[in-house]
C-alpha cells in the first residue's frame, strides 16, 4: 500500500510522507485503509491545487498595488519638479523678449506643457474612478481604515492645489528664490504624507485582479510622455543656456532651480519605468490567474 502515497501531491508528500508511512508500517493495512488513502489523496490534490492557485493570485494582487503605489509616487516627484519648470517663463516681458529672438524656446516650453497636461490628464482618467471603486466598497463595508487615510490624501491633495495655484498665479516683477524653495519644501512634505495615506488606501482596499489590469496601459502611456517631458525639458534648458544665458538671471527658475526641477522629472520618471516592470505579470502568473477563472 506505500505505492499509494505516491498519489499525494508532491507537496504533501514532502511534508507528510515520512510521518505517514511511519503509521502504516506499525498497522494492519485493510480495503478500509486503502479506500481511506484514495479519497485522501483527491482531497489533497484539490486543496493544494486550489490553495497554490488562491495563493499565487493573491500574491500578484499584491504585487500590482505595489506597482501602482510606485508609479503613484513616481508621478507625484515628477510633478513637483514639472511645476517649478512651468515658471520659467515669468517674469514674461523678458522671457518673450528672448522667445522671439529664439523661437524654438516655445516650441520647446508649449510641447512639454502639453505632453504633461495630456499624462495628466490620463493619470486622473485612470485614477479616479480606481479610487472611486475602492471608496466606495470601503463605504459599503464600512472599512474606516480605508476611508482614513482616503480623507487625509484628499486633503493633501487639495493643500497642494492650492498651494501649486498660489505659485502659478503669482507673477512678481522679479523672482524670489525663498518663496520657491518654501513651494517645494511644503510639496514635499504634501508629497510624503499625501504618497503615505493613498499607499494606505491601495494597502487595505480590495481590488479586483482585472481593475488593476487594466492600469497597465495608462501607466505605459503616463511614462511615455514623462520620458518624452524629460527631454524636452532638457533641449529647453539647454537651448536657453546656449542662446539667452541671461534669463536665468531674471526669471522666476534660475540655473540651479532648473537643474532641480529636471533632476526630480528625470527621478519620476525613472521611478515610473521601475513601477512598470515590477508590476508585469509573468506568462507563468496568467496561467495561474485563468487555471482560477
Amino acid at each position: 500500500m506505500m505505492w499509494m502515497l505516491k498519489l499525494y501531491p508532491r507537496q504533501w508528500r514532502n511534508r507528510y510522507e515520512d510521518e505517514v508511512t511511519e503509521v502504516l508500517m506499525q498497522h494492519d493495512v485493510t480495503v478500509r485503509t486503502a479506500i481511506s488513502l484514495l479519497f485522501g489523496a483527491l482531497d489533497a490534490h484539490l486543496n493544494y491545487e486550489y490553495e497554490s492557485i488562491r495563493n499565487g493570485v493573491n500574491m500578484m494582487v499584491e504585487k500590482l498595488k505595489r506597482s501602482t503605489v510606485l508609479a503613484f509616487c513616481a508621478f507625484m516627484i515628477y510633478g513637483v519638479g514639472f511645476s517649478l519648470l512651468q515658471r520659467l517663463p515669468d517674469p514674461t516681458n523678458t522671457y518673450q523678449a528672448a522667445a522671439q529672438q529664439y523661437p524654438a524656446f516655445n516650441v520647446l516650453y508649449d510641447s512639454n506643457f502639453i505632453v504633461g497636461c495630456i499624462g495628466f490628464f490620463v493619470f486622473l482618467g485612470v485614477g479616479l474612478p480606481l479610487t472611486y471603486a475602492a471608496v466606495k466598497r470601503a463605504f459599503v463595508n464600512r472599512q474606516k481604515e480605508v476611508l482614513r487615510p482616503f480623507s487625509v490624501a484628499v486633503l493633501f491633495l487639495l493643500l497642494f492645489a492650492a498651494a501649486t495655484g498660489t505659485v502659478a498665479l503669482w507673477h512678481p516683477q522679479v523672482h524670489v528664490y525663498s518663496y520657491l524653495i518654501g513651494y517645494l519644501v511644503l510639496t514635499a512634505m504634501l508629497l510624503i504624507g499625501g504618497t503615505v495615506a493613498q499607499a494606505l488606501v491601495v494597502k487595505r482596499s480590495e481590488y479586483k485582479m482585472k481593475e488593476l489590469q487594466l492600469l497597465f496601459i495608462p501607466k505605459v502611456v503616463i511614462l511615455a510622455g514623462m520620458t518624452a517631458s524629460v527631454l524636452l525639458s532638457v533641449g529647453l534648458i539647454a537651448a536657453v543656456k546656449l542662446n539667452a544665458g541671461q534669463l536665468f538671471q531674471s526669471q522666476d527658475v534660475g540655473w540651479p532651480m532648473a537643474v532641480i526641477a529636471i533632476v526630480l522629472m528625470a527621478i519620476g520618471t525613472g521611478l515610473g519605468w521601475i513601477a512598470i516592470k515590477s508590476g508585469r505579470l509573468t506568462d507563468q502568473s496568467r496561467g495561474s490567474m485563468g487555471s482560477l477563472s
